[in-house]
């Protein structure tokens, strides 16, 4: 679960496994792309101490890498910042290329 969270979070952010690690090491955080692979993949988990940095470099608030996290509500999104608001949008772009047209009917009721 954590793992498909850091990787969509990482292609909205528009990086690669290597700049995501290259980004972590510049911020203090050594890692590297296998490492990166590793956590997508759901074969090692991050430490808290590495999540926080991870959910920095991506732009993404901690709490999208938790499993009990819900998407805001739209009135929750209309009340927030513009690139705020732009990231939660891009995140459900991301997360609805993977919805069957079937399932999105019962996805969009149950979030808006």
């Amino acid at each position: 679960m954590i793992g498909e969270r850091i990787r969509q979070a990482r292609h909205i952010a528009g990086l690669s496994q290597e700049a995501l690690a290259d980004a972590l090491t510049q911020a203090g955080y050594p890692a590297s792309p296998i490492t990166i692979s590793e956590f997508e993949d759901d074969k090692d988990t991050p430490t808290s101490s590495l999540l926080h940095p991870i959910a920095d470099v991506l732009g993404m608030p901690i709490d999208y890498f938790a499993d009990d996290f819900e998407f805001p509500k739209p009135s929750q999104l209309l009340a927030m910042p513009e690139s705020e608001r732009e990231k939660w949008i891009m995140l459900s772009i991301e997360l609805a290329k993977g919805i069957e047209f079937e399932q999105f009917d019962a996805f969009g009721e149950e979030y808006f």
